[in-house]
């Protein structure tokens, strides 16, 4: 894809990327879903997880507090996040952030957004909490990231 936005004069082909990517995201996120949905039996443990991701594929945008999950599971906070733990071997929050991080490099790579409306876009107070979350998950500042990603290339 990088070869064919270098190559390309053509204006849309970006906006045509960027519409292929998302529709892959969402693609996933559909497949991620069917999996915990496929599982025959489930415990109550695996049941609640599922509903959990469920929960956070379409909210995890606006919130980011695993309180808001449970409340909507009818759930005590750290009852919900010991399932999550136990079930999955890695915290809640861990979970809600990686979604997070995982819309904000598609949108750092795919769209025109500035780094303050993909802030904005992602929930967060300001362009600074977003660039502190970004550098501790990614390890480079959203703007370095947007520079210096490559687009993998088809082989």
């Amino acid at each position: 894809m990088q070869s064919l936005l270098q190559q390309q004069k053509n204006p849309n082909v970006r906006d045509c990327i960027l519409k292929l990517t998302s529709s892959l995201y969402l693609y996933l996120q559909g497949c991620f879903i069917d999996f915990y949905e496929r599982q025959a039996t489930r415990s109550r443990s695996e049941q609640l997880t599922a509903d959990f991701f469920g929960l956070a594929e379409s909210n995890c945008l606006h919130h980011k507090d695993i309180g808001w999950y449970a409340e909507q599971l009818c759930l005590s906070p750290k009852y919900l996040a010991n399932v999550i733990k136990n079930t999955t071997g890695r915290p809640a929050g861990a979970w809600l952030d990686d979604l997070v991080l995982l819309q904000a490099k598609t949108l750092l790579t795919t769209s025109r957004l500035t780094i303050q409306q993909i802030a904005d876009r992602l929930g967060f107070k300001n362009q600074s909490h977003f660039g502190t979350f970004f550098r501790r998950a990614v390890g480079v500042s959203p703007k370095n990231y947007r520079t210096n990603v490559t687009v993998p290339t088809a082989s």
